[in-house]
């Protein structure tokens, strides 16, 4: 409750943007427990608006005792105020515009020596992530990102790097006047520094970053990039590039811009350079390493699904593929079509909703409930086709479900943008009743294939119903490896095209 004891907070490297931008209006994402709400209170920021995504940490934690007086009260002082909501969601969907929009180290390092950072999607560090901040920034508003500075200082160059493409998406000229990045004091006992990454919607003055390098200069600082002072630096190529991706092409880590459509923000190691994130040291290596255990899972994966589905197989060669061997190996590969191919579609549409949606949990519990009920809805009506007709209508359904996947990811983004300053429970209801048809047509191929396996050959059954289980591991492990390549919509694709796979199997006989 008295400021003047924190005093040290206006101190720290990641303040910056409030020396510049006194009394400002301020958002701060993922405030936790409230050092970035002093910082913005000791410059006179009023108000003061904190988006926790946690509701642990806001509602249990920082407005309940005894965290609550030991904090002094903070979320309840006048002109500060906490929301519950992911960021993002919160900006996107927000009408008001800040002088400062600050998001400080806005994740949690509890499963980084896994590598599990790499395999984590990051809606808060992609362009159109970027584009909503400066689009809900004053005309001299400043965007303040704070990650750790660490060697390769990767996270760094990407912020560059986002900061490059939005600027080209948004029309704003003059790109190097527009970035600074200041690197604080090295956390004790470690080799990590926090560096505090501005982005101004207009271009910084000469003034301004005087006061940024003098400040600099005060407290130990080292300037890494101001656009009038420029040391010969990765950074400095960035900023100054006409072409950007020259750069982003010529660095031996991946540092291109994140998207909302592949949002890896911490995935920076290279296909071919896989074997770098197991040989290397230190945190990048920690980072990074779940990409290499990524695709070894997916490698394993497809050796244990080839040795104990296909070698048992060849064993029976003289039971159950003991004739028509050709038409019975296609009729397995439809189903492995199939399994590969819903589990990817999945995968990617709980992604897909995650920033509509506004939290990860709402995201998977509606996606799956709408596509396992409904799927379930479409098995079931597919009981009413004839026996007769299953061999005439299989063709017609996963034709229609390819193109529906075509839909919804042309048509998905758009919808959801439309739609996202709606209430959650609208938000809800909309996502279900647009999943709600593609699960019923999802439903609909495993039991018409089983039915179509009982007539021909049912003992091909039980071998069917293994290779769709088998394959649906391979799947999930294949869409986050697609996803890490190319991109979710590029997993939809591919599911599209797995459905497609299993159009071509089609036999006259399956057996």
């Amino acid at each position: 409750s008295d400021l003047r004891r924190h005093a040290a907070q206006a101190e720290r490297v990641e303040a910056l943007a409030y020396r510049l931008r006194p009394e400002s209006r301020a958002l701060i994402i993922g405030p936790g427990g409230g050092n970035d709400v002093i910082m913005a209170r000791l410059f006179g920021a009023r108000p003061v608006t904190g988006v926790e995504v946690n509701p642990i940490i806001a509602r249990d934690i920082m407005l309940s005792e005894p965290f609550l007086s030991y904090s002094g009260r903070l979320y309840l002082q006048p002109g500060v105020r906490l929301v519950v909501d992911e960021g993002r969601s919160f900006v996107r969907a927000s009408r008001e515009r800040y002088d400062v929009i600050q998001g400080t180290m806005v994740d949690t390092w509890a499963a980084t020596a896994a590598g599990a950072f790499a395999l984590t999607e990051n809606n808060l560090y992609t362009v159109e992530a970027f584009t909503d901040y400066v689009g809900h920034l004053t005309d001299r508003g400043v965007l303040s990102m704070t990650r750790w500075y660490l060697e390769p200082p990767d996270q760094l160059l990407r912020l560059f790097s986002l900061a490059r493409a939005t600027m080209a998406r948004m029309g704003i000229g003059n790109p190097d006047r527009h970035l600074m990045l200041v690197r604080g004091p090295a956390e004790p006992g470690t080799t990590r520094a926090p560096a505090t990454f501005l982005f101004g919607r207009g271009e910084f003055t000469p003034e301004e970053a005087s006061a940024v390098e003098t400040v600099a200069r005060r407290d130990g600082y080292t300037v890494l990039y101001t656009p009038f002072d420029r040391p010969p630096n990765l950074f400095t190529r960035l900023a100054e590039a006409e072409d950007p991706g020259q750069v982003w092409a010529s660095y031996e880590n991946d540092i291109s811009p994140p998207t909302d459509n592949r949002p890896f923000f911490f995935n920076t190691v290279r296909l071919g350079n896989l074997g770098a994130a197991l040989g290397s040291a230190g945190e990048w290596r920690k980072t990074n390493l779940g990409t290499f255990v990524l695709f070894s899972l997916l490698a394993i994966t497809a050796v244990l699904t080839l040795a104990f589905i296909l070698g048992p197989l060849a064993v029976a060669r003289s039971g159950v593929l003991a004739t028509g061997t050709r038409t019975k190996l296609a009729g397995l590969l439809y189903f492995a079509g199939l399994g590969a191919g819903f589990i990817i579609l999945e995968v990617a549409l709980v992604q897909k909703c995650i920033l509509f949606l506004g939290h990860p949990v709402y995201s998977l519990a509606v996606v799956l409930f709408s596509l396992l009920g409904f799927s379930g809805l479409g098995s079931l009506l597919s009981g009413r086709f004839a026996d007769g007709r299953l061999r005439t209508v299989l063709p017609r359904v996963l034709l229609a479900l390819a193109a529906a996947v075509v839909l919804y990811v042309l048509l998905l983004s758009p919808v959801f943008h439309a739609f996202v300053q709606l209430g959650r429970a609208y938000r809800i209801v909309i996502t279900v009743a647009l999943l709600a048809p593609l699960g019923v047509v999802m439903g609909m191929p495993m039991p018409i294939g089983v039915r179509v396996l009982n007539r021909e050959s049912p003992a091909l059954i039980p071998w069917a119903w293994g290779v769709n289980g088998a394959a649906s591991v391979m799947g999930s492990a294949a869409a986050l490896a697609i996803a890490l390549l190319a991109g979710f919509d590029e997993a939809m694709l591919a599911g599209a095209a797995l459905y497609l796979v299993a159009l071509a199997c089609q036999r006259p006989r399956w057996g």
